[in-house]
């Protein structure tokens, strides 16, 4: 390996360790139990029965990981045939979905607002409440009522599976939304980059092929409200949370989409002679694909 090449993989060290921290925080933070929220047996808005996803978790990740991915990559090969732009693509989205999953992570713990099916998982204690309530150990739903001052919590579940009563409790945000928007969004930039979108000509297909993955993002979080997993705050939450992300970490790496050669990444971490020293031109910002077969 030669020294330039040693000296590349070397400063993007940090950037993949700190993604493995992050991922490491945010499985440990599923563990933890969410703030125990005070709510509501007459609230209705969290007695819906439990259904199936609409859209499953594994397809929810592969139309806002994966996919976006398979078209980073086929834009490194085939149009800009750079290992750069190829390695910064794939970090970009993947620090894209790092953020927003830490965030979203800790935001669910931290708000314990129960779903819309919350009830229906919980599995309350129906004698128990009456009693508390001075009605005595009455088996009835008919006579469930809410404490004279003050709300319920979680303690009055008799559900003994604690990851679906948690589970239940971190409705705030959506985690569907922001994914899923954090990827696609990131997706429509960096296709509006390569595409040339603001270049001034107003081609209208390169406009709809731009928007189709942020409309795949709001189908993804609006299947969330009718499967009983989401209230409508919680997907407009996820969805400008995932929204932002992209657009913060998608500039950190990129430049403005006005710029004639808005698809190169930046390269300011290396200087002119570590391109040159691969034999590509300094404007091209990368190294070439056909460096990666060269004699170590």
């Amino acid at each position: 390996m030669n020294p330039t090449k040693k000296e590349y993989i070397l400063s993007y060290i940090p950037d993949w360790v700190a993604m493995i921290i992050i991922g490491i925080i945010c499985w440990s933070l599923n563990s933890v139990p969410p703030y125990n929220r005070d709510f509501s047996l007459q609230d209705p808005t969290i007695k819906h029965l439990v259904k199936p996803d609409t859209i499953p978790f594994y397809a929810a990740v592969m139309m806002a990981y994966i996919f976006p991915l398979v078209i980073v990559c086929a834009f490194s090969f085939f149009k800009t045939r750079s290992y750069y732009s190829l390695h910064i693509g794939i970090l970009s989205l993947t620090l894209t979905q790092a953020i927003t999953l830490f965030f979203t992570t800790v935001l669910k713990n931290l708000a314990g607002r129960p779903r819309p099916d919350f009830i229906s998982r919980c599995m309350i204690n129906i004698p128990k409440i009456n009693e508390f309530n001075g009605l005595g150990p009455v088996n009835t739903t008919s006579t469930v009522r809410d404490p004279f001052i003050g709300f319920f919590n979680r303690s009055i579940c008799t559900n003994t599976d604690k990851k679906v009563l948690y589970n239940g409790m971190r409705s705030f945000p959506s985690g569907h939304a922001s994914a899923s928007f954090c990827g696609l969004m990131f997706l429509s930039l960096y296709l509006a980059s390569h595409l040339h979108l603001y270049n001034g000509k107003g081609r209208t297909y390169k406009a709809i092929v731009v928007a189709t993955p942020i409309l795949v993002a709001m189908i993804v979080a609006v299947s969330r409200t009718f499967d009983n997993r989401h209230h409508w705050q919680d997907v407009l939450a996820g969805g400008i949370l995932g929204t932002l992300v992209a657009y913060y970490v998608y500039h950190i790496y990129y430049p403005s989409l006005k710029a004639p050669r808005c698809f190169v990444p930046f390269s300011s971490r290396f200087n002119k002679d570590d391109f040159r020293h691969h034999g590509s031109h300094v404007d091209q910002h990368s190294y070439q694909l056909n460096q990666l077969n060269s004699p170590a």
